[in-house]
């Protein structure tokens, strides 16, 4: 599993991709927040 880190937008992950992350997991309530924020 490849580790990623500063850099990467999340438009550029492709469907079904794991990676671990340096700082913490992203949750369906990460997801849901951005989301949130995002669409108006």
């Amino acid at each position: 599993m490849e580790t990623v880190g500063t850099g990467f937008h999340f438009e550029d992950l492709p469907l079904g991709r794991k990676f671990k992350t340096i700082g913490r997991t992203i949750t369906e309530v990460d997801i849901v927040n951005y989301v949130n924020c995002t669409v108006w």
